[in-house]
Order: C-alpha cells, then sequence, then structure tokens
C-alpha cells in the first residue's frame, strides 16, 4: 500500500511540474537561450533533440506560421 501511495505521489509531482503556459517560442527562447528558435522556416519542428542548440519544439499554439494547418 505504502508502494502505491509514494508512485501516486510521485506521478502527481512529475505531472504537475510538466505545464503549458501557453508560452511563444520567443518567450521560452529568452527565458532559456537554450534552443534555436526555427519558427517562420516553413518546416514544423514536432520532434526535436534535446541538447543545446537543436531547434525550439513547435505546437500549432506556439508558432502557427508552420504548424498552422
Amino acid at each position: 500500500m505504502e508502494k502505491i501511495i509514494i508512485v501516486l505521489l510521485l506521478t502527481l509531482l512529475l505531472f504537475g511540474c510538466v505545464e503549458s503556459k501557453g508560452e511563444t517560442n520567443q518567450e521560452v527562447k529568452q527565458e532559456q537561450k537554450i534552443c534555436r528558435d526555427m519558427c517562420g522556416d516553413g518546416v514544423c519542428q514536432e520532434i526535436v533533440c534535446l541538447g543545446e542548440g537543436c531547434p525550439c519544439a513547435e505546437t500549432k499554439e506556439t508558432c502557427p506560421k508552420d504548424c498552422g494547418n
């Protein structure tokens, strides 16, 4: 029973920390300065690497120019 409670608490903690605030790529770039903002290049960068200098992940919300339709 204790293991179930611990797993549930860890799950809530992990998912509670990952929250989309509706930020644009530009806002994320200014805060983190880790990923490259490629919004507007004509390619929807949905799956990206997570290293420094990789493109920022794009969605319909963060880059409607590339991922709009």
